[in-house]
């Protein structure tokens, strides 16, 4: 459990990053950490938990109280990451990470794929 509680603190800073501070340097070095890093298992890992927190931030952003998300206990950081970002933004993110995960099986560069992400974010 507090793996899991760590790999999920890491990955709400990346989103925060991409959502409310928008700090170009600090996600360049979330992909250099996720890409390079970490073995391909613990990326897959690692975006897992970022899908996770993506639904949640859908749930929240279509009012739905923190009986309906996984990480209820963050909710008051979730809630702050949802007045930042639109639904929109969200739908897309999951979905370039569905790709990125996807595409594991052609062996991409994981840090270029992460790069291409916030970039196009």
């Amino acid at each position: 459990l507090g793996e899991y509680r760590e790999k999920r603190s890491q990955m709400l800073e990346m989103i925060e990053a991409l959502a409310v501070s928008r700090d170009a340097v600090r996600l360049m070095s979330f992909a250099e950490q996720l890409g390079r890093k970490l073995e391909r298992d613990e990326f897959e890992n690692h975006l897992d938990a970022v899908l996770v927190l993506l639904s949640d931030l859908f749930r929240l952003k279509l009012g739905h109280g923190n009986s309906s998300i996984t990480n209820a206990e963050i909710e008051a950081r979730l809630l702050r990451i949802a007045e930042a970002t639109t639904l929109e933004q969200i739908i897309d993110w999951a979905g370039r990470i569905e790709q990125t995960l996807q595409d594991l099986s052609r062996n991409i560069n994981r840090q270029l794929a992460m790069e291409a992400i916030f970039i196009k974010s």
